[in-house]
């Protein structure tokens, strides 16, 4: 079976605005969920992540003007992207998560591996080099 092809506009959408699988999943929950607002201890329950990535989470996606903020006795967050190009990808990436969850998942987690990747490439030791 063919690896699914993400559109490019979906791809730079994740590189850009969801680093983390945490993002990705959090992202999906709000999307799902455009009429509740959500504490940092309500996301981090639904995502089972310590409460401190979640308002980590909730804060960069606040940031990147996909969430309004409400403060009260907490601090809530609920998903209203700011404009209607926000809004437009961001339902396209949704219902490419539901159609192919694991492509998805794939294409943030390479985005984080990359640089990982590439800074253990530099010590590898290599044939016919002075070291190898």
């Amino acid at each position: 079976m063919a690896a699914p092809k993400i559109p490019k506009e979906i791809r730079e959408f994740v590189a850009r605005f969801l680093p983390s699988v945490e993002h990705l999943e959090a992202f999906i929950v709000l999307h799902k969920n455009t009429t509740r607002s959500w504490s940092p201890s309500d996301m981090a329950a639904e995502l089972r992540i310590p409460e401190d990535s979640a308002a980590d989470v909730l804060e960069r996606l606040a940031s990147d003007n996909f969430l309004d903020v409400k403060i009260s006795n907490d601090i809530l967050y609920r998903f209203n992207p700011a404009t209607d190009a926000l809004d437009t990808v961001s339902a396209r990436a949704a219902a490419l998560y539901v159609r192919e969850r694991i492509a998805m998942i794939n294409l943030v987690t390479a985005a984080t591996l990359s640089p990982i990747h590439d800074f253990a490439e530099a010590f590898r030791l290599k044939k016919g080099t002075k070291n190898g």
